[in-house]
């Protein structure tokens, strides 16, 4: 992983919270569901932000709700034009973080294993 240059890190933390903003403030789709920015991603020359994002709402319109937000990335970057001052305004591409919901799985998977190991110790302790 390569270490961040502190103006990326200050571009960056700009970005997501103007993007946060132009979210909250101008994207008005209940179908979208609730939208979290998880990270963003500068290339070296900062022409390039990647930004990650999770969303909350049904299953069932888990694909739309993730096209729906994909398809706001050129809106996004001409909204960032207006709102923040940089020599060139990233292009924004949108990436689904499928982290947190592994992360989910992972503590659902070891917290079954912690209960089946609780058991088989009640069970083996109660046997002697």
């Amino acid at each position: 992983m390569r270490k961040k240059s502190i103006r990326s890190e200050k571009v960056s933390s700009v970005l997501i919270k103007a993007l946060g903003d132009i979210i909250i403030e101008e994207v008005s789709d209940p179908s979208m569901g609730v939208v979290t920015l998880t990270g963003i991603d500068l290339s070296n020359d900062l022409r390039i932000a990647k930004v990650y994002f999770t969303v909350r709402g049904g299953t069932k319109e888990f694909s739309k709700q993730v096209n729906i937000i994909k398809n706001l990335e050129k809106f996004l970057r001409r909204r960032l034009a207006s709102r923040v001052v940089l020599k060139y305004v990233p292009e924004v591409r949108l990436y689904y973080d499928e982290l947190p919901a592994q992360a989910h799985k992972i503590d659902m998977i070891l917290e079954k294993i912690k209960d089946e190991r609780a058991q088989k110790d009640a069970k083996q302790d109660s046997q002697e």
